[in-house]
């Protein structure tokens, strides 16, 4: 009887991690002098941009158990373009999944 109730806890707690974590992030982006900036993926396709300081929202993930890389550009007349990386990393929530 009691393999059974385990089991069956099993059954209804799976995929509970998957919901524990958010999958949306909000980014400060800020920088000196203030600056326009632009966010692309890792296939180079523009999420976001503004003028700094502004917070935007990313997604920290490309594909199941794969976290997302994304790339600011900052923008300023007179100044040189600057590449900022910004990287995310599986939760261990996720293995919960498994």
């Amino acid at each position: 009887m009691k393999k059974i109730i385990v089991v069956g806890l099993i059954i209804l707690l799976n995929g509970c991690a998957t919901i524990v974590k958010d999958n949306i992030y909000p980014v400060a982006i800020n920088s000196y002098p203030p600056a326009d900036f632009i966010v692309t993926d890792h296939n180079k396709v523009e999420v976001g941009s503004g003028h700094t300081p502004q917070t935007i929202v990313l997604r920290s993930h490309a594909e199941y158990l794969k976290g997302e890389d994304y790339t600011v550009r900052f923008i300023k007349e007179g100044y040189k373009d600057a590449f900022v990386p910004v990287n995310s990393e599986v939760s261990n929530w996720y293995w919960g999944n498994i």
